[in-house]
């Protein structure tokens, strides 16, 4: 398998929400901005799963879930932590926790090698990237300044693979809470 799976959690959000997300992410995160909606990204990507293997356990792993509302009031510089890229994150205040819960659940079974316990992860949706952490700080200190107000609900786990030319495609969504019965 050439092409990284990824599981998404692909917000439905307020009203005016998801306009003023696309606006700053056309401004600092256009690579990105035109190859995904805005996500929180549960999953990374992994090739070592054969695809049905992993379609199925993130399919039973949403049926089993609620929908949740989330809400973003601020904006935190954030890493890779593998060079000096930074980032601009919208971070999660309500539904930090049922994230942490989804993504936990997640890595659990045949993905629990797929969790990398040796990178701090803080659930939150990407609308900057730049060369250097420290030109990720004014942008966030402006986003904060302006009174970020994002929210929406968490209703989906959206399954998308990274194709070797960068392309991203949806492969598959499972609603939450659709346990088949």
């Amino acid at each position: 398998m050439n092409r990284a799976l990824f599981t998404l959690a692909l917000p439905e959000f307020a009203p005016g929400a998801r306009e003023w997300v696309d606006r700053v992410r056309v401004t600092h995160d256009r690579e990105f901005a035109d190859r995904v909606g805005p996500h929180f990204t549960l999953v990374f990507g992994g090739t070592s799963i054969d695809q049905e293997a992993y379609l199925a356990h993130v399919g039973e792993v949403a049926g089993a879930a609620t929908p949740f509302p989330f809400a973003c009031r601020r904006a935190e510089v954030g890493t890779d932590h593998q060079n000096d890229t930074g980032y601009a994150f919208l971070v999660p205040d309500a539904g930090h926790s049922e994230l942490l819960d989804l993504r936990a659940a997640l890595h659990t079974g045949l993905f629990a090698p797929l969790l990398r316990l040796d990178i701090p992860y803080n659930p939150h949706i990407t609308v900057g990237r730049f060369e250097r952490v420290g030109s990720a700080r004014p942008i966030c200190d402006a986003l904060n300044a302006s009174g970020i107000d994002v929210s929406g609900r968490i209703t989906g786990l959206t399954v998308v693979a990274m194709q070797p030319d960068g392309r991203i495609d949806e492969v598959a969504g499972f609603p939450l809470g659709a346990r088949a019965g």
